[in-house]
């Protein structure tokens, strides 16, 4: 019983993780972009 429990609880964090991860993809190139117009 615990040991399920401990696996869906690193299942949300993965999914957590992978949400950031599509959040930074989407914000990456603008940061890109900006770094370029920095230098």
């Amino acid at each position: 019983m615990r040991q399920k429990y401990e696996k869906k609880q690193l299942n949300s964090i993965c999914s957590e993780f992978a949400q950031h991860k599509k959040i930074i993809g989407k914000k990456m190139p603008i940061f890109a972009q900006e770094y370029k117009i920095a230098k």
